[in-house]
């Protein structure tokens, strides 16, 4: 099958008929929506793609009309006898953006998942949670969410002002913008660095050359804070151990609540620094 065969099966999926879904729940909307997309993408391999945009679509098109039956917290776990594979979490990333659900936890799958937080749209969250493993983690995030307890492979590529808490490990990513990174668990590499964002490194458990993450990382118009003014910073110290504390409770009000606090704070506190 040609990949221009394989894209127009994707951008079609809504072809596969009307889902007759007038009285079902939650629960029952996410099982048959989630059988649809296997069932329209079922030929579809990310190989076949430079980029897995229509893949995506094709799920946000089938959940699309169902979008303000499904609120509140999402879970990984929740799409029935899901099959290991990468593409799942395209599935999971369109059910959060295109529902009025404002947070996707992924805990202990059984296997690695990829693409959660596919272009997650503003005011929405992902949470990985322990024993966790993702390979991409906000990918073309958008004034959003992410909480780290588990393992990720990359966080951020292509996004513009993602918050994200670090308590487990990933490697940052390049091609950000406005990114607030917040650090108490391993960066396990870095790949570029941040314009016009936030950098706090709370614990210098960087695997790199001078285990500073805020020296390597930081780019043009953003604001950096290290070990070592967290130290001499009271108020902030107290901000950030009270954000850590609701990070690893999945309190996303108050993850949300301690974000905007030290980011006040820093901003009024720190000056930027000009790379």
């Amino acid at each position: 099958m040609s990949s221009e065969t394989l894209y127009k099966r994707a951008e079609h999926a809504e072809e596969i008929g009307d889902l007759d879904l007038t009285d079902a729940g939650p629960k029952e909307i996410i099982k048959a929506t989630y059988e649809a997309w296997c069932s329209a993408t079922k030929n579809l391999h990310i190989e076949h793609y430079p980029h897995p945009g229509p893949i995506y679509e094709a799920a946000c098109r089938i959940i699309r009309p169902f979008g303000k039956r499904i609120s509140g917290s999402l879970r990984a776990d929740s799409i029935p006898s899901p099959l290991p594979g990468r593409t799942n979490g395209l599935y999971l990333s369109a059910l959060l953006n295109e529902t009025d659900a404002d947070v996707l936890s992924v805990g202990k799958l059984g296997y690695e998942i990829d693409f959660i937080g596919w272009y997650m749209k503003s005011g929405k969250a992902a949470i990985v949670e322990n024993d966790a493993k993702v390979s991409w983690l906000g990918y073309g995030a958008q004034n959003s969410t992410a909480v780290i307890l588990g393992d990720v492979g990359i966080t951020g590529i292509r996004s513009s002002g993602l918050n994200c808490i670090n308590l487990g490990g990933t490697c940052l990513a390049s091609n950000n913008r406005g990114m607030t990174f917040i650090n108490y668990g391993h960066i396990n590499d870095l790949c570029g660095r941040t314009d016009d964002g936030m950098l706090i490194e709370t614990t210098g458990k960087c695997y790199y050359e001078d285990n500073r993450v805020t020296k390597i990382l930081v780019g043009k118009n953003s604001y950096c804070v290290d070990v070592e003014d967290i130290c001499a910073d009271l108020p902030l110290q107290v901000m950030l151990e009270e954000l850590e504390s609701a990070s690893k409770g999945s309190d996303m009000p108050k993850v949300n609540d301690g974000i905007r606090k030290v980011d006040a704070h820093v901003r009024k506190n720190y000056p930027r620094k000009i790379a």
